[in-house]
């Protein structure tokens, strides 16, 4: 379990793939507290439950965390589908706009 701790440690220091690094140190949490409870050592069982309150907040809270890769991530990849949607519509020659590979469908009223 140490390697396991090691990774998803580094990965929420760093910021990368926050939500899944939370979630596993989440269910990690979960079983080392199972483990705990059932030998009834309720001092470090109290200890757990705060850090258990804290890495909620952090789940919570991970779509707001501005200073991480993941974020960096997102904004730059927002950048490249904003250019290549650029390029996707353009206007035709009559004046009209025309978005090319749209996923939009006409539908038309019933009468």
């Amino acid at each position: 379990m140490p390697p396991v701790e090691l990774i998803v440690g580094v990965l929420i220091t760093l910021g990368l793939a926050t939500r899944s690094a939370l979630i596993v140190t989440f269910v990690l949490m979960i079983i080392l507290k199972l483990g705990v409870t059932s030998i009834q050592n309720w001092g470090a069982a109290t200890s757990m439950l705060s850090y258990g309150i804290v890495l909620f907040i952090l789940l919570a809270g991970s779509s707001f965390n501005i200073y991480s890769l993941d974020h960096w991530r997102k904004k730059r990849q927002n950048l490249v589908d904003s250019e290549a949607n650029r390029e996707q519509s353009r206007v035709n020659p009559s004046g009209e706009f025309k978005i090319q590979n749209s996923k939009f469908k006409i539908i038309k009223p019933h009468r």
